[in-house]
């Protein structure tokens, strides 16, 4: 049976907070999703999800920046079973 790894923990995490993923993304790198403003609902970038669990935020993989430990931890917790 397959792990799940922390890739896929944070994808999900993700999609259950009401984020999309961008099918046509053009990176390879990273899996992409939609990041929206809770208040207003407004998209204002994307996370940027890598294989080995690394999750970035931003409008673009040039300009995205690595996300909170605090945020992380929060994310991986709400799917940890």
């Amino acid at each position: 049976m397959a792990r799940i790894t922390i890739h896929d923990r944070l994808v999900a995490a993700l999609q259950h907070r009401g984020e999309a993923i961008i099918a046509d993304a053009r990176s390879t790198r990273y899996t992409v999703l939609t990041r929206t403003r809770r208040e207003t609902g407004e998209q204002v970038g994307f996370y940027f999800v890598g294989r080995a669990g690394a999750l970035r935020a931003g409008r673009t993989v040039a300009e995205s920046r690595p996300v909170g430990a605090d945020f992380r931890a929060k994310l991986l917790g709400a799917t940890a079973s």
